[in-house]
């Protein structure tokens, strides 16, 4: 357990504390802040940090922010059943609270945040319907809970009652004993009765004995096995149980105790509520009482009331203490670090402490607005002199203290010098100034043992044998100035602090004082100490900030945020260790130079006000601080003021998207938004009983903010249209001395659309469009394209046939020409090889009539039968030569090409190129090959050339020679037709071929056809 550091200062505990008052700073707790009417009754801290508070109308939970109340609701089965809560809050392993009312046992699920009620039986099988008393949960889990007389066992997991034996009384107290039984009750506060009935456990029988028969008993405390402590009308009494003795603690000072409640403060200590008293604070180590915290009217931070109830000492040791009826007063134990003497009873007739000064002796002398004090080196008070006693004129107040070479302790009021000897305790009035001329502050004694009194008026005085006053001849050069302070370097220079003007550094001795620097300000300085290390180096407490004199550099430096120091003004400051003790008028701030760090104590932490005087501090020879304002001072040692290690809690209490509530509960483990964007506002609480609502914290989100941002507790934290994402809410807190938290609340937040609202939603209906559309385009393009292929291929064929009808009569009429000829010469040789060819021809012509497609064999070997027939018509007129070089791999066998494509180009190559020839014999030559996937064929012939053929066939035309000619425009619509058929491209090229002479020579023509083994196998 932790000892409460204002129980540090050495031997501050070791006796009672005459004129030193304990008092913690408390907070209030009021039905103004929400809390349920009625007394107050049973108290408990859950697991999370929050409190709970039973009243007679209910039950309250309280965050240090705001009160929860829960009461009964009628209709409302998920309600508080019964608001008369009869016992105290026990949690179990899911965290739910179990509890007592009159009528039933109840439980909060925390989960839902609603509430369910048992009932018991009784032995005769019926329900019970009052008298219930929740006083203890055992090893098991199971509920002890007294209905009547008799002693129940619940267990919540099961359902199962049983009932174990009888047992009287409201306020039951068990006690483990694992040597001798395993169970003792304690059971004190009987209505109308005396003494304390203690039940032992013997077997499965329960033994009842009789305690302290003529002692009205309230509260019983176990310690051991041979001790307990009990709150009761003559006191606080120690109890042996198996012995049955006992001894009384019945006052406190010149009181007579009545304890209430008794309450285990660490290992030493108790605090005992009592109706008259407030709270007392008891030694168990030296078996007394030794503090007290007790009410005050109408000062802030002290109980509101000495008649004190139930006390609860929470596990951050948190003092919680019950007022009938005015509410809830609670403390923050470890906070009490700064103890008080000479602390004022009321502010309306304040204590205003206003020097201090130790002498050779260890006796610490006070001066205040009402006297001197003289408290011994173990600051009990030993000594007071008021005013009217020193000078003679309690008017003549306001007096401050110095200690001159001899040892002696000097007054200054406003117009009287009064002279104290410390080893006799007497005083002499030393001088005495005219009052319509000079109001005195303080007096100082140079290193010569001379005098220099500083006054309201202008310069400095001297105070001369005769016990007068005049002006000092040293410092002639400040005989216009007005001096506040002054100090003497350890390298021999003497400040002066100017009031509202700065600082002024005199050198030389004697009359021979001379300003050698000024630095000014507006401010003034209070108080100077020298640097630990560096002897030219002086710190300054002024009413500008802290700062640096370096009397070497000639230089002065104020510091301030940057140097981690808050821009507050400061009084009076005592180096220790090289940390700062600062006083001024916002408490007490402690700053390490080295690390530019400063934690600040106010009145929360135990302080007699924020505001201390100047020169009304001071460090003893034991390194204690005597801190004097304008309601006390305060005592204690830097080495007792630890650090808190406590982490405030933070918690997320409140949460608005788009302005509206997002609930929040116990337990909520990530913010989840189903939308684009949203505006999220959120506020977040320290939960931290030591300084309720006063705390720093710095929060970030991160995967959209990248630094901390520091705000105040209870700020709202607001994230403008926060776009779709994953982020993580971080918010940290500072302890009571500022420093962070080790541990900070994380929250997820995932902003996530709908499903309809999400991108890949709308890419995924893009999609969709756009596969529908192209299908349909493409199941569109696709009969079109199946509508153009069946016509062109009826086409094809309807041409085909009509192209062979032509060829049929057009080439038999020719060819039987041609045999009639052979005949009528009597030819016969020629006559029968036509004859043979011309048959041969026509049988091709016939087995292929119903192809589109034949083969390049076939298409080429009906291609020679034609031109030898036409060869021999023309009397062998010209020669032709038919090449083949498609590659042994692709067999022209299996090589398709439109049927009777070739043969309309070679026939107009013989009647229009070839016949008309004149000079020379004619050639025509057909050559196949593959390149690039595609077969290509090469038509060429010797003739005369497009343009002469053109000419001799317009002649022909006037003369009636011609006949119709087969267009080879649908020959190339048939070609065209195959390609696409085929997946292909065709080509159809006429080149006209010239000589060197460009005189025409003949034509070529390059038929391109789409080719590849996969579709070309017949």
């Amino acid at each position: 357990m932790r000892l409460a550091p204002i129980f540090m200062v050495a031997n501050l505990l070791l006796h009672p504390m005459q004129g030193q008052v304990l008092q913690p700073y408390f907070h209030n707790l009021t039905q103004a802040d929400g809390l349920n009417q009625g007394q107050n009754a049973f108290l408990y801290k859950d697991r999370q940090g929050f409190i709970w508070i039973s009243t007679t109308e209910g039950i309250n939970r309280y965050d240090s922010r705001e009160v929860i109340p829960y009461k009964y609701k009628p209709n409302d089965p998920n309600s508080l059943q019964d608001g008369l809560v009869t016992g105290p809050f026990f949690e179990d392993k899911n965290s739910d609270l179990w509890f007592s009312t009159s009528s039933n046992i109840s439980c909060y699920r925390r989960k839902t945040d609603h509430f369910e009620k048992f009932s018991l039986l009784s032995k005769e099988g019926d329900t019970l319907r009052e008298g219930y008393f929740l006083f203890y949960t055992d090893r098991k889990a199971r509920l002890w809970v007294n209905v009547g007389s008799d002693l129940h066992l619940f267990d919540p997991s099961t359902g199962r009652d049983s009932i174990v034996g009888l047992m009287e009384g409201n306020r039951l107290t068990v006690q483990e004993n694992a040597t001798r039984q395993p169970y003792r009750v304690f059971s004190p506060y009987k209505i109308f009765e005396n003494g304390l009935d203690l039940y032992e456990l013997a077997g499965n029988n329960w033994q009842k004995r009789t305690l302290l028969r003529d002692t009205k008993t309230w509260y019983v405390l176990p310690e051991a096995d041979t001790l307990v402590w009990v709150g009761a009308n003559k006191g606080l009494v120690a109890l042996n149980p198996m012995s049955g003795k006992e001894r009384v603690y019945r006052t406190w000072g010149d009181s007579t105790v009545r304890a209430h409640d008794v309450a285990a403060w660490g290992q030493r200590y108790l605090l005992v509520s009592t109706p008259h008293l407030g709270i007392l604070v008891f030694d168990k180590t030296t078996r007394q009482f030794t503090g007290q915290f007790k009410a005050q009217p109408g000062r802030k931070g002290r109980l509101r009331q000495n008649n004190v109830r139930e006390l609860f000492i929470d596990r951050d040791n948190v003092l919680w203490a019950s007022l009938w009826p005015v509410g809830l007063d609670f403390t923050d134990l470890d906070k009490a670090r700064f103890p008080l003497i000479l602390d004022s009873q009321t502010p309306l007739r304040p204590d205003n402490t206003l020097g201090i000064v130790e002498d050779r002796l260890g006796q610490v002398w006070i001066s205040t607005t009402n006297g001197v004090y003289l408290f011994d080196a173990a600051s009990i008070e030993r000594h007071f002199w008021s005013y009217s006693e020193l000078v003679g004129n309690a008017a003549n107040r306001d007096g401050t203290l110095s200690l001159d070479l001899e040892g002696k302790v000097w007054l200054v009021t406003l117009h009287d010098i009064v002279c104290f000897d410390p080893a006799r305790l007497d005083f002499k009035h030393v001088a005495k100034a005219a009052e319509k001329a000079y109001f005195l502050k303080k007096i100082y004694f140079l290193p010569n043992g001379d005098t220099a009194v500083l006054h309201f008026g202008a310069g400095i005085l001297r105070c001369i044998t005769t016990g007068a006053l005049a002006s000092h001849p040293a410092f002639h050069v400040l005989r216009n100035a007005s001096i506040d302070y002054l100090y003497e370097t350890p390298t021999g220079e003497l400040l002066a602090a100017e009031d509202r003007k700065g600082l002024l550094v005199l050198h030389g001795e004697g009359h021979r004082r001379q300003i050698r620097d000024s630095f000014l300000f507006p401010g003034l300085a209070m108080d100077f100490q020298p640097d630990v290390e560096n002897k030219a180096l002086i710190w300054l407490s002024t009413t500008q900030g802290l700062a640096q004199l370096d009397l070497g550099k000639r230089t002065l430096t104020f510091l301030n945020e940057k140097n981690g120091i808050p821009g507050q003004l400061y009084y009076q400051g005592f180096l220790h260790q090289k940390e700062w003790w600062l006083t001024g008028n916002t408490g007490i701030v402690r700053y390490d130079p080295a690390r530019q760090k400063s934690i600040p104590y106010d009145l929360t932490d135990g302080l007699q006000s924020n505001e201390f005087n100047q020169v009304a501090s001071i460090q003893d020879r034991r390194g204690r601080f005597w801190m004097g304002g304008p309601l006390g001072v305060n005592l204690f040692h830097p080495d007792s003021i630890e650090k808190k290690a406590q982490n405030p809690v933070c918690r997320l209490i409140r949460c608005l998207a788009d302005e509206m509530v997002y609930p929040i509960r116990d337990g909520t483990k990530a913010l989840v938004f189903n939308t684009r964007s949203v505006n999220l506002a959120l506020e977040v609480h320290v939960l931290d009983f030591s300084r309720p609502g006063i705390h720093r914290l710095r929060y970030q989100l991160k995967g959209y903010e990248d630094k901390w941002v520091e705000a105040s507790d209870n700020a709202p934290i607001r994230y403008p249209n926060l776009p779709v994402g994953r982020y993580l809410f971080r918010v940290q807190a500072a302890n009571a001395d500022g420093e962070w938290a080790g541990d900070w609340l994380e929250i997820p937040v995932l902003v996530s659309p709908p499903f309809y609202q999400r991108d890949w939603f709308f890419w995924l209906l893009g999609l969709l469009t756009a596969g529908l559309a192209s299908y349909g385009w493409y199941r569109y393009r696709t009969a079109q394209i199946r509508r153009q292929a069946a016509i062109d291929q009826r086409l094809a064929e309807l041409e085909t046939r009509a192209l062979r009808s032509q060829l049929d009569h057009h080439f038999v009429f020719n060819a039987l020409n041609a045999i009639k000829v052979f005949v009528i010469q009597a030819d016969v040789e020629n006559a029968a090889a036509y004859l043979d060819r011309f048959a041969y021809l026509m049988r091709l012509i016939l087995f292929n009539t119903q192809k589109t497609d034949v083969s390049l064999m076939t298409e080429l070997d009906l291609l020679e039968n034609f031109i030898r027939i036409e060869q021999l018509r023309f009397g062998h007129k010209f020669d032709f030569s038919i090449k083949n070089d498609i590659p042994p791999e692709n067999d022209p066998e299996k090589i398709a090409i439109p049927s009777l494509v070739l043969q309309p180009y070679v026939e107009n190559a013989i009647l229009h190129g070839l016949k008309n020839k004149r000079d020379g014999k004619g050639l025509l030559t057909v050559h196949c090959s593959i390149q690039a996937e595609q077969l290509h064929i090469l038509i060429e012939d010797n003739g005369v050339g497009r343009e002469k053929a053109a000419e001799i066939k317009a002649k022909q035309s006037e003369l009636g020679r011609t006949h119709p000619s087969v267009g080879l425009d649908i020959v190339q619509q048939r070609i065209q037709a195959f390609a696409r058929q085929k997946g292909g491209v065709a080509s159809i090229k006429i080149t006209d071929l010239f000589d060197i002479a460009g005189l025409p020579i003949g034509t070529r023509i390059h038929i391109a056809l789409p080719f590849h083994p996969e579709f070309s196998a017949l």
